[in-house]
């Protein structure tokens, strides 16, 4: 070995000197191109003897341990054999390193560890379905899936769409988001919110929350930097999804009568139509079905049908309302009627129900949750009959309503009501020792379960 480097030591000092005169030529830049030839050449006949000698790293750790070049147990070929000749010193940039060689080992690293990475994920799916078969993907556990997210990740995410079987590459990206992101510690970023200034976000936002004027994320910043808090909106806006408070628009929506709405009492009485289709004759025709609902007991009745509500037919189902001891408004005693702004209630239908001890309302124009008791009625209906018969007269849909109102006013529990009908037929409590018996109406439309007699 040491006969080897001496021979290649001479013919690299021959070489050296020739390099040497050429830079005397050439100038500096001949000096330094001589010296690269000549470290490029002497790595080549190392590597063609098989002597397999990592300069760059065994140099550098002679380097650390001697403190100089001429120190070394083997100098870099082509340096000068005189004592006397000091070598660079620690620290000093040698022009003999082996740059290029770095250069290569780096690449090759980057991929040696690509190629591992991506036989660690092969294998890791290999032993699933092994386990599992062709079902792997439906019984993974967090485990599994914390396992496939770190392996892929090192794998790269395009590369992870070539060669991912189990699931979508973009699947197991939300794994790694999900079951890692959150374990994971994330130091430094914004200093976090004090709860003091927090909580001051949140009572501006829910004490400014009225129709179109509801304070947004920006209102609120500004509001805060008047108070001397300097906050981004954008913490502002995670403040408040953080609480479940909605952004300004959805939050203010619907709040225009907050004042009016408080300073009202709500009416013992509701007054709507609902419309359907029937088949009359090989007609079809459109009828009105008025309707009336008392908003505490949810007693509803059927106050009238027909295919035209003409002035003369209103003032009629006005006179039915009113009616002595008979009339819905007189037997549940209404102080207050309530209906929206329909044309089909016309003024001398609500002067007619007007009485010193009764009082008619209108909702406000295009608001129709004002009138909510009676809304919510009306759905009701047409789920438990409108939507399930189709009727070929005027009697026949009058029939199936009131089939349609007794059930529900003597039977249907209501969750408002503690799960009590609204007015339940006089009977005794239910035995439990007695089977229960199925009793339908409408042909099985409706359905009533009671305890046998």
């Amino acid at each position: 070995m040491r006969s080897d480097l001496f021979t290649l030591s001479r013919s690299s000092a021959a070489r050296s000197k020739e390099g040497c005169h050429r830079a005397q030529r050439d100038g500096e830049g001949g000096r330094l191109d001589a010296r690269l030839e000549r470290d490029h050449t002497d790595r080549h006949l190392l590597h063609r003897r098989g002597d397999r000698i990592r300069a760059a790293s065994d140099l550098g750790t002679a380097r650390r341990r001697t403190g100089t070049w001429d120190e070394c147990p083997w100098r870099p070929l082509g340096l000068s054999r005189n004592p006397d000749t000091p070598g660079p010193r620690i620290g000093q940039t040698a022009t003999s390193l082996p740059r290029p060689m770095s250069i290569i080992r780096t690449l090759t690293d980057a991929r040696y560890l690509r190629e591992k990475a991506r036989a660690d994920y092969v294998e890791a799916e290999r032993d699933l379905f092994e386990r599992w078969g062709g079902t792997a993907a439906r019984h993974l556990t967090d485990d599994d899936r914390r396992q496939l997210a770190y392996l892929g990740k090192a794998v790269g995410w395009k590369r992870l769409k070539r060669i991912a079987h189990i699931a979508k590459a973009a699947t197991i990206r939300r794994w790694l988001r999900k079951l890692i992101g959150p374990l994971r510690a994330h130091p430094g970023g914004k200093p976090q919110t004090s709860p003091a200034i927090e909580a001051l976000v949140v009572k501006l936002a829910v004490e400014n929350d009225y129709g179109n004027d509801a304070w947004g994320r920006r209102r609120i910043a500004g509001a805060l930097l008047a108070l001397g808090h300097d906050l981004d909106a954008g913490t502002v806006r995670n403040i408040l999804r953080r609480h479940g408070i909605p952004p300004a628009p959805k939050r203010g929506r619907g709040r225009d009568n907050d004042l009016r709405v408080a300073a009202e009492t709500p009416a013992d009485v509701a007054l709507d139509f609902a419309h359907t289709i029937i088949v009359d004759r090989e007609r079809i025709c459109r009828l009105f079905i008025l309707l009336a609902i008392h908003t505490r007991t949810r007693e509803a009745t059927l106050v009238g049908i027909t295919e035209h509500p003409t002035a003369a037919w209103m003032a009629q189902q006005a006179r039915n309302l009113t009616m002595a001891e008979v009339g819905f408004l007189d037997r549940t005693r209404a102080c207050s009627v309530q209906m929206d702004h329909d044309v089909i209630f016309t003024d001398q239908f609500r002067q007619m129900l007007t009485h010193p001890d009764r009082e008619v309302k209108q909702t406000p124009r295009r608001q129709p949750w004002k009138n909510g008791h009676i809304e919510r009625f009306i759905q009701t209906l047409k789920n438990l009959v409108l939507r399930k018969i189709l009727c070929y007269s005027e009697n026949t849909l009058r029939e199936t309503i009131l089939v349609g109102m007794r059930h529900y006013n003597e039977e249907r529990p209501h969750q408002s009501l503690g799960n009590h009908p609204p007015t339940p037929p006089p009977g005794t409590a239910p035995d439990l020792s007695k089977p229960v018996i199925r009793i339908d109406h409408l042909d099985g439309a409706i359905h009533h379960y009671v305890r046998a007699a």
